[in-house]
């Protein structure tokens, strides 16, 4: 009996698609490849990893986008990754976003050096600079809670928070959906430039990789 032909891969686009067809965005590819019900939240990839797939597939060009096909079979596998690899990939998202636009416009941040990077100047709202370097320290901190340097730079009431949730026994729940959150917000400040700079692009694809790198490693 001849066997059912292959389902067409599908191109990779911006957005969700509820059906599996001619497009998809990288995440539900990933799901399509391993044949898992088709979802752009597969299964088999870290949560907060999938939420930085999703953030760079829509920001980047469609032949930047075609780029991910290599990367897909790179981020399944990786759910199986310890917990606090969501706080290393919202310390690589928010230092980009930071080293990119790293201004911020309104009340100036007295003595900080946080938002100072390599890259030429860019203004940025400072709602938004707080909420990244807010992001920031806080993942920092739970990737060093014995470090005084963290400790210090940590707000005491997140250093309470934190306390409690693990008391708790509810950090390692909660923590990775605001991970996620954190991660797309600092993709969507890189992402904010023009769409086809080419610049912007490459450190939207080179981020994703590092971020697919982190997570590999966490699951060794």
């Amino acid at each position: 009996m001849q066997e059912p032909p292959h389902p067409p891969m599908p191109r990779l686009a911006r957005g969700r698609h509820k059906t599996a067809g001619h497009e998809a965005c990288v995440m539900e590819l990933v799901s399509f490849l391993n044949e898992e019900e088709w979802s752009d939240h597969p299964r088999c990839v870290q949560p907060v990893l999938a939420a930085a797939a999703r953030a760079v597939n829509d920001r980047v060009s469609d032949e930047g986008r075609q780029r991910l096909v290599d990367l897909a079979p790179r981020l399944a596998g990786t759910a199986e990754a310890d917990w606090l690899v969501g706080a290393r990939l919202v310390v690589l998202c928010t230092d980009a976003a930071l080293n990119e636009p790293p201004v911020p416009t309104g009340r100036p941040a007295p003595g900080s050096t946080e938002a100072h990077g390599t890259r030429p100047l860019r203004s940025m709202p400072h709602e938004v600079w707080q909420e990244l370097t807010a992001a920031r320290r806080t993942a920092r901190y739970l990737l060093a809670r014995q470090s005084a340097v963290e400790r210090a730079r940590c707000p005491w009431r997140v250093r309470a928070t934190i306390w409690l949730l693990d008391r708790a026994g509810l950090l390692k729940r909660v923590y990775p959906f605001d991970a996620a959150l954190q991660v797309a917000f600092a993709i969507a400040q890189i992402g904010s430039v023009p769409e086809g700079e080419a610049e912007a692009e490459a450190e939207l694809l080179g981020l994703l990789e590092a971020c697919a790198d982190a997570c590999v490693a966490a699951c060794r």
